[in-house]
């Protein structure tokens, strides 16, 4: 079995005393690991930064006080933070538009025209020595070029970056386009993809044809332009963005010829219902209807007094608003009917609407009995999801490592207590008193330096007890002063038992091995020449390095030497370290720890593999925080490594394949999913493998289903043994597809996002036959009942498709709708599959505000109270299990309207097994 050296208890111990007795060194601005008031009784907690407070609280103006975000730490995607409360909700205040700094808060940046939360924006922001990323993070300045393949690019070099620092081909200076270094599988320009063979850019707008550009005559058309309204292009080459019809309400603008008199309200058209006397011509007939004199629901408020719902007597002025039910029953816009605790998120979407620090996007605060993200999936009291509870009352001594749990088995050498029990050794397996580091052979205590071996004691026996690198032959007639077991003639140091020793020290000034060819010092890296990182006060900072490729190359581990980098990572962000080296030439090993809320280093993840690479990961960051990576030699023989760090952008990697590794290379494949697997996760600058066999020649179809509008998704098919793919598909649309006649034999099936592409996908291979079946509802009209009393009316209508089992959906089309029903905006319609919601068909709510999330009912067509529509392909349903039930959901959700479901048929084109 192989052992190696730990030693974290000592080192940990003489770190944080080094740092107390030398705190004017810390590069930080705040002692990462001196003692922490947390405040947990008594007046709030002081601090100099987040890691100093509790979970669940910031820090702001030197206290810690409950709360999401302040000046350092933002909010995720979406949500910005309000500084009433320091929570993460509506819009930001402070992202006010700027022309420079000089607009913005203190602790703010112009960037984009936008006061935004990022620590730089240009070098002048950053401290001496620092220099500001593509990312606005100040990292440390590289004063050297830093080119491992010798291209002239790469890091700190003048002529620019290097996105693979192994290959002298690949650089920010080749020439890549439709004709040169196309369809080889290489980003060779660092741009972000593979150029396609044949592609051109005419207009040279930076798109070409085959990447999506619609009119390659026009610059200004490309799919990274904006739609511009009724000019009669479709500027984005989006055929979904609308031009005529840019409020989705069904009417062109009267600009273009329509009759919509306000083509930026949806709730404003010819259709629409006339709210009177509020100055608005909502039905398009050139005036605004007056309030009427009259008292028609007879609860003493006409609407000229203020009813603005004459037709309800539960309606009007100074009654009590009833949340949840579809009504402004005080007439007062401002009282808000689905988002009591205003946190910008309505019920059910807020799973605890009367707690404004609970939503959707709140981050989880582990350990306190709410779910704070409104999200079962996320733990509470089991952060890391191995099964074990964590917090002061919990069995796991480390809830943010999966593999450290009671259940797991102690891996030695790791720095980490693998099973929750201080008995188990981790180092000094033999217990004779030595760690790893020093002993030959930490599993037998008669075995170490500190065993004497000379030419009287433990010789002749064939073992080296001593660990000096030999069996000493028994000679009593020798001459051994010091009793070292070396005779004084050829002992450099004779008085000395200690020398020769079993390996030479850097740097002590000492000839410890008796070789003078033995060179006492190490040639480092320029991160070690820059300053010294070998322990976590000098870590070196490292910023994310978006690629597959080698990031840092021409990097040094000496003998008995370590390297720490450091880089802060946000909360829900993944992280991945790559390591490679010649595991001949000496073995690497590496840790990634990080600091916890106490300020603390504690043990995320280990690497202590025997071959030429080595990975570390954490798949989701649960909070804001600095992460440390630990590169150590396991034996003590200099090496050169290259690293790679990949922050994966509010993304979770999750996948793992041999060798706790994600399967993001060729070597560590997983198996092919079935056609039943749920979806897959690609991150930004990530790539997944996956392998299966052909048992004899056939013809296979595999299929990666994603929507490309969240992010391009590509496809590659590889023979075992062969460098070169054996087909592509790169598209630019919804999925992916290969199909070929293939040999008996093993294949590969690379998966991977063009550029920094986030995206779920589905990924399962078929014969590639396909079927289709059609169903059709009775003749019977199916009734929507009226709301009554705030509980919606539903009506339901099943269609059951038998296909084979195992089949997939290929297609869904809704071949036939008819719903009559005197008011559309009292309805929701939703699609489902098997019980579950697939896609909504329409949503009151857009009619509403204008703002439906994304649902459909912004461009469904529809004439008065009917929505009456023909062959719409439904894409949510591609990948779905074809044996099932597909079923229309109608909900009325607000009373004195009714209608029907007339007709629905629906067709299915499914791959067969």
């Amino acid at each position: 079995m192989r052992t190696r050296f730990d030693g974290s208890v000592l080192r940990l111990a003489l770190l944080a005393a080094a740092l107390t007795a030398c705190a004017d060194e810390v590069k930080k601005p705040a002692n990462p690991f001196g003692d922490i008031d947390v405040g947990l009784d008594g007046p709030p907690a002081t601090c100099s930064a987040d890691f100093n407070c509790a979970d669940g609280k910031v820090c702001v103006a030197g206290v810690c006080l409950p709360g999401q975000c302040n000046e350092d730490r933002t909010c995720p995607a979406g949500q910005m933070c309000n500084r009433a409360n320091y929570s993460c909700s509506g819009d930001d205040p402070m992202e006010s538009p700027c022309g420079d700094d000089d607009d913005c808060a203190m602790g703010t940046h112009c960037l984009a025209n936008r006061c935004q939360n990022v620590a730089c924006v240009t070098d002048a922001h950053c401290d001496p020595g620092e220099e500001c990323t593509a990312q606005n993070r100040c990292v440390p300045m590289v004063n050297e070029c830093v080119d491992a393949d010798g291209d002239g690019y790469g890091l700190g070099c003048a002529s620019g970056a290097d996105c693979d620092d192994a290959r002298e081909d690949v650089n920010s200076g080749a020439m890549e386009d439709g004709s040169t270094l196309c369809d080889d599988g290489v980003d060779n320009d660092c741009e972000g993809g593979d150029s396609i063979c044949g592609e051109t850019d005419t207009d040279m707008d930076g798109v070409t044809n085959k990447a999506g550009d619609c009119d390659d005559t026009d610059a200004a058309v490309n799919p990274n332009a904006m739609e511009t309204p009724y000019n009669g292009k479709d500027d984005d080459c989006d055929e979904d963005t609308r031009d005529a019809d840019v409020d989705g309400d069904g009417f062109e603008a009267m600009m273009v010829g329509g009759m919509d008199c306000n083509d930026r309200a949806p709730h404003i058209n010819p259709e629409a219902r006339d709210i009177p006397g509020n100055g608005i011509d909502e039905d398009c007939d050139g005036t605004d209807r007056m309030p009427s004199g009259e008292d028609a629901d007879m609860d003493g408020v006409t609407e000229a007094n203020g009813d603005c719902n004459d037709m309800n007597m539960n309606v009007l002025p100074g009654a009590p608003e009833v949340p949840y039910n579809g009504l402004d029953d005080d007439c007062d816009a401002a009282t808000s009917d689905s988002d009591v605790d205003v946190d910008g998120f309505a019920h059910p979407q807020d799973c605890d609407d009367s707690n404004a620090m609970v939503n959707p996007n709140a981050m989880e605060t582990p350990y306190n009995g709410l779910d704070d993200d409104c999200d079962p999936a996320t733990s509470d009291g089991d952060a890391d999801g191995d099964g074990f509870p964590g917090g002061q009352n919990g069995t796991d001594c480390n809830d943010g490592a999966a593999d450290v749990n009671p259940d797991a088995t102690e891996v030695a050498y790791n720095m980490a207590d693998d099973d929750c029990d201080p008995a188990t050794a981790d180092d000094d397996l033999d217990a004779d008193g030595v760690l790893r580091a020093d002993d030959c052979d930490d599993n037998d205590a008669t075995i170490s330096p500190m065993i004497v071996e000379n030419f009287d004691m433990n010789c002749g026996d064939g073992v080296d007890h001593d660990c000096r690198g030999g069996d000493v032959a028994c000679d009593a007639g020798v001459v051994d002063t010091d009793g070292d077991g070396v005779a004084d003639a050829d002992d450099c140091a004779p008085q000395d038992p200690s020398i020769p020793a079993g390996r030479e020290i850097p740097n002590n000034g000492v000839d410890d091995d008796c070789d003078p060819n033995t060179p006492d010092g190490c040639d480092d890296d320029a991160f070690e020449d820059a300053a010294s990182n070998g322990d976590a006060r000098g870590a070196t900072g490292v910023d994310d390095g978006n690629t597959t490729g080698v990031q840092y190359g021409n990097l040094t581990i000496c003998p008995n030497d370590e390297d720490w980098y450091e880089i802060d990572v946000r909360a829900g962000d993944g992280l991945e370290v790559d390591l490679a080296f010649v595991h001949g030439d000496g073995d690497i090993d590496v840790t990634l720890q990080k600091l916890d809320a106490n300020g603390a280093i504690v043990y995320v993840d280990g690497s202590v593999g025997v071959t030429d690479t080595e990975t570390v990961y954490e798949r989701r960051a649960a909070v804001d925080t600095t992460y440390y990576v630990r590169v150590y030699g396991f034996d003590d023989r200099r090496n050169g490594y290259s690293m790679t760090v990949n922050v994966f952008t509010q993304c979770t990697d999750d996948l793992e394949g041999a060798g706790r590794e994600h399967n993001d290379g060729r070597g560590f494949s997983t198996s092919m999913p079935d056609a039943a697997t749920g979806p897959r996760q690609i991150c930004d600058h990530d790539e997944d493998w996956y392998t299966f066999d052909v048992g004899a020649r056939e013809n296979v179809r595999i299929d990666l289903l994603f929507a490309d509008a969240r992010g391009d998704i590509d496809l590659e098919l590889y023979r075992d043994g062969d460098a070169a793919a054996l087909s592509r598909s790169v598209g630019v649309d919804d999925n992916e597809v290969i199909e070929a006649m293939l040999e008996r034999g093993t294949y590969s099936v690379r998966v991977f996002g063009f550029g920094n592409a986030v995206n779920r996908y589905r990924l399962f291979a078929t014969s590639g036959q396909t079927d289709s079946l059609i169903e059709r509802m009775p003749a019977a009209d199916v009734r929507i009942p009226d709301a009554v009393a705030g509980v919606p009316g539903i009506a339901t209508t099943d269609l059951a498709f038998d296909a084979p089992a195992g089949s997939i959906i290929r297609s869904l089309t809704i071949r036939d709708l008819d719903i009559n029903h005197d008011w559309l905006r009292d309805l929701v319609v939703v699609a489902q599959w098997d019980d579950q919601d697939i896609a909504t068909l329409w949503n009151r709510e857009g009619t509403v505000d204008g703002k439906d999330g994304g649902l459909d009912d912004d461009f469904l067509p529809f004439t008065g109270g009917d929505i009456n529509f023909d062959n719409r392909i439904y894409q949510q349903f591609v990948g779905l299990n074809a044996d099932g039930i597909f079923t229309l959901v109608v909900r009325d959700e607000v009373g004195m309207d009714t209608g029907s479901i007339a007709d629905l048929e629906v067709e299915i084109v499914y791959l067969v097994p």
